[in-house]
């Protein structure tokens, strides 16, 4: 079965070589100096101790808040406007929608940012939605982060496919397939390690920070260049519905495979029929029971285990019902 992590129904990465993506130095470098930039902008506001609990704790356990600036600014703007604003720029997002609502004829969610995708002719999607959270703020939180971008693209008003989460630091880029009412990560990445080697470069170093950066950090940084900029997604986009095609029939395979092997004890490549399955040692029936009840009795109980998977893995029941 494809594996699932503690976000529900969202699914693993993909692997990202699938894609026709292109990465350079010089792509890497203007990152650097964009985050450079920022973090000069939030000492502007912010005092360093507190950048530097940010920089180096756990999301959630030291979140950026009003209290925090010189001018008791709201966390929320200060994080778009000196990170997450200059970092889409220098990705390559050249214009950008604010405060992007659905298509219906009522006010309801609201997207921070919106890019069109309406001059891609091969994807559905008019959009890419962006949710903006405060440095630092976790994004699997429920009702933010991942959650409102998942809730964003299950609702056809939206008409959107595509999603990030990011507080600045982090960055989750999230599809949605229709076909299958599922969210799929593309790709996740964290630059805390690289936010802090800057911050620490700004505060007591004097260094270029292009060269204060190793390989981690480069890599890092390259990925969320190779993911997140506009050419690299756009090209992610056009070839998504393919590749994840492939990946599900792979997915599929694999599922039916193993089923047959833990009910019925058949798998592929061995001639001998395992005894560690349902309908071998896994199911100890009545006296008078067939084989036949044994084989539907284990068809039925498997099925019906996978069911309450799903309602796990959809928040429908406590997470470790099972």
């Amino acid at each position: 079965m494809p594996s699932s992590d503690t976000r529900g129904d969202i699914q693993t990465e993909f692997d990202l070589e699938a894609f026709e993506t292109e990465v350079t130095e010089t792509d890497e470098d203007a990152v650097i100096e964009a985050i450079t930039a920022s973090i000069r902008r939030l000492r502007d506001q912010i005092d360093d101790d507190i950048l530097e609990g940010i920089f180096t704790s756990d999301p959630g356990s030291y979140v950026l808040k009003s209290e925090y600036s010189l001018d008791r600014l709201d966390p929320e703007p200060i994080t778009q406007n000196r990170v997450i604003e200059p970092l889409l720029d220098v990705l390559g997002y050249e214009e950008y929608g604010f405060e992007a609502g659905d298509f219906s004829s009522t006010r309801g969610e609201q997207a921070d940012y919106a890019v069109s995708l309406r001059d891609i002719p091969s994807i559905e999607s008019s959009r890419l939605l962006i949710e903006a959270e405060p440095l630092n703020k976790p994004l699997q939180n429920r009702g933010h982060g991942i959650e409102q971008v998942k809730s964003w693209l299950s609702q056809r008003e939206f008409e959107s496919d595509y999603g990030f989460a990011t507080d600045g630091i982090r960055w989750i880029f999230v599809r949605y397939d229709a076909d299958s009412y599922t969210h799929n990560i593309i790709s996740e990445v964290d630059l805390q390690p690289v936010f802090h080697t800057l911050f620490e470069n700004e505060t007591t170093g004097s260094s270029p920070p292009t060269e204060v950066i190793g390989d981690e950090g480069r890599t890092r940084i390259a990925k969320l260049v190779q993911t997140f900029s506009s050419d690299n997604f756009r090209a992610i986009v056009d070839d998504a519905q393919e590749v994840i095609k492939r990946k599900q029939e792979a997915i599929t395979d694999e599922f039916y495979d193993d089923y047959i092997k833990y009910v019925f004890g058949v798998a592929e490549d061995e001639d001998e029929r395992r005894a560690r399955s349902l309908v071998g040692d896994g199911v100890v029936p009545p006296s008078d029971a067939s084989g036949d009840d044994t084989r539907l009795f284990s068809v039925d109980l498997m099925n019906r285990l996978i069911f309450i998977k799903f309602l796990e893995d959809k928040q429908l029941v406590r997470p470790n019902l099972l």
